[in-house]
């Protein structure tokens, strides 16, 4: 990657001001948001989601329901400290486990007695168990206390700032002598 995003922003196809720094409050409406975005991507190049990293009670639910929106063929799990972190997203555990505004299907095993004497559980014969596939690749950082709550050099509000004047920065003449003041640009128009 080039660098921190303020610093290669391209011009968007579609894009939506949700204006909240978190989804929280409305996650209903930042669904909406995510799926008229996703309306104009076209499937010939690949796509990259970023998610907002809110992966803990609620923000994992919402998780799972945009992976079950997108049906991705790829999702690289990061891991911050250990696997208690987050449970691993594999396929299954889509599948199974019920998000913010969905529901899992229904994991309808059967208790068996093997030939041991030991007890296994399996899937009823005939059992659809057509779940979207996807290949979970899980990148464990080798640097020291990454991902660490209150780690980071830069605060995320920063950064925010700094995506803002990167997109309003395009908005200025390239002309070096015609600078105009920040409160000049127009940043959207309706």
């Amino acid at each position: 990657l080039p660098g921190p995003p303020f610093t290669h922003q391209q011009m968007p196809r579609k894009m939506v001001y949700y204006g909240q720094t978190s989804c929280e409050q409305d996650t209903e409406r930042y669904l909406d948001v995510v799926k008229y975005v996703f309306g104009c991507y076209k499937k010939e190049v690949p796509l990259v989601i970023n998610t907002m990293g809110w992966v803990k009670g609620e923000g994992l639910l919402l998780l799972i329901d945009i992976i079950r929106l997108f049906s991705p063929s790829h999702i690289v799990q990061m891991d911050m400290c250990d696997w208690k972190a987050m449970p691993p997203l594999t396929p299954a555990h889509v599948h199974f486990s019920a998000g913010l505004h969905t529901k899992g299907k229904q994991q309808s095993k059967c208790k068996q007695l093997g030939a041991d004497g030991m007890e296994s559980w399996k899937y009823p014969e005939g059992e659809d168990l057509s779940a979207p596939q996807h290949k979970l690749l899980y990148v464990h950082p080798e640097f020291p206390r990454a991902g660490m709550a209150g780690e980071a050099r830069v605060h995320s509000s920063i950064l925010r700032d700094m995506s803002i004047l990167g997109y309003l920065g395009h908005l200025q003449s390239p002309d070096i002598g015609a600078v105009l003041p920040l409160h000049s640009l127009v940043p959207y128009q309706v």
